[in-house]
């Protein structure tokens, strides 16, 4: 009985671990996208709504302008090239307690934690600043 119980137990515990490493990629899942490895937008939503109220944080939309075209005129893969660069930038001007969510396609938003509206202006200067300075090369497979 008592090696039961014990085997039992460890059932229970391999289940424990295996249900803890699925909601570990679960939430990988939920909370990055694919293909930028950007926060999603689910997570943005919820980290927004986790915020204390009293205290000033920023949004920075970001669209990449005309960015169908790229697509269309040299393919989906240098189009996708081109956005997971753009956002390593975005990511790289980011101070630790700040991110970037992918919103779709190529709509973007960088938050910035305790960021009020009067450096907000700066950083988003130096966003656009990084983004426009980016270099894509993009080599045939």
């Amino acid at each position: 009985m008592l090696q039961r119980n014990r085997v039992e137990r460890w059932k229970i515990c391999c289940l424990i671990d295996r249900s803890r490493l699925s909601n570990s990629k679960f939430s990988r899942y939920v909370d990055f996208d694919d293909l930028t490895a950007a926060q999603s937008r689910r997570y943005l939503v919820d980290r927004i709504d986790g915020q204390k109220r009293c205290e000033a944080h920023a949004l920075i939309n970001v669209d990449l302008d005309e960015f169908k075209a790229v697509n269309d005129t040299y393919s989906h893969d240098v189009g996708d090239a081109l956005l997971i660069k753009v956002t390593d930038t975005m990511v790289a001007a980011c101070r630790p307690e700040d991110f970037v969510a992918r919103l779709d396609g190529d709509e973007f938003c960088v938050f910035l934690k305790g960021c009020d509206l009067e450096r907000d202006g700066q950083v988003a200067r130096r966003f656009l600043q990084a983004v426009v300075e980016t270099n894509v090369e993009y080599a045939q497979p």
